[in-house]
């Protein structure tokens, strides 16, 4: 059987990231997709929709439960598949590290001492 008649097109293709995927203190059984040398310390809804909006994926924000905790409802970020959903992840990881060392990163002054 031919599968390509059953594949979305790719601008119909939707991954859900949830901030679980990225964080650093979540071991791979509690949700971490990311190596640990990638993940982020409690990456917020705003961040990784900030690198999706970045990388072009089409975010948006939406209120669902969370598969490992579905009692309780949390935001989640729905986008579009351009990679594989690990290379989609790992470069969201990226984008936020770069945010985050931007943002803490010292100004100079000119100034002399």
């Amino acid at each position: 059987m031919n599968q390509s008649k059953f594949l979305k097109p790719v601008h119909m293709r939707k991954i859900i990231v949830w901030p679980a995927y990225l964080n650093l203190k979540n071991s791979r059984s509690m949700g971490r997709r990311v190596p640990r040398h990638l993940a982020i310390e409690n990456p917020s809804i705003e961040e990784i929709f900030k690198a999706a909006i970045d990388l072009n994926l089409s975010p948006e924000i939406v209120n669902k439960a969370y598969p490992k905790n579905w009692l309780e409802v949390r935001k989640a970020i729905v986008m579009n598949k351009k990679e594989s959903k690990l290379k989609t992840l790992k470069e969201i990881c990226l984008k936020i590290k770069q945010y985050r060392t931007l943002k803490h990163k010292p100004s100079r002054s000119n100034t002399p001492a």
